[in-house]
């Protein structure tokens, strides 16, 4: 999963071909990175 994350196709793809902003892109990087590394918190 990792691996696939920091491919620099993605920021081509979505920034140059789909027209994301860097900004945009950096949110959704952030997010999936952090998803994908954090375990969910439940409450009890």
């Amino acid at each position: 999963m990792l691996w696939l994350q920091i491919q620099p196709t993605n920021y081509r793809r979505l920034v140059e071909e789909r027209g994301w902003n860097h900004n945009e892109f950096e949110r959704w990087h952030a997010s999936t990175m952090i998803a994908a590394l954090v375990e969910p918190c439940t409450v009890r």
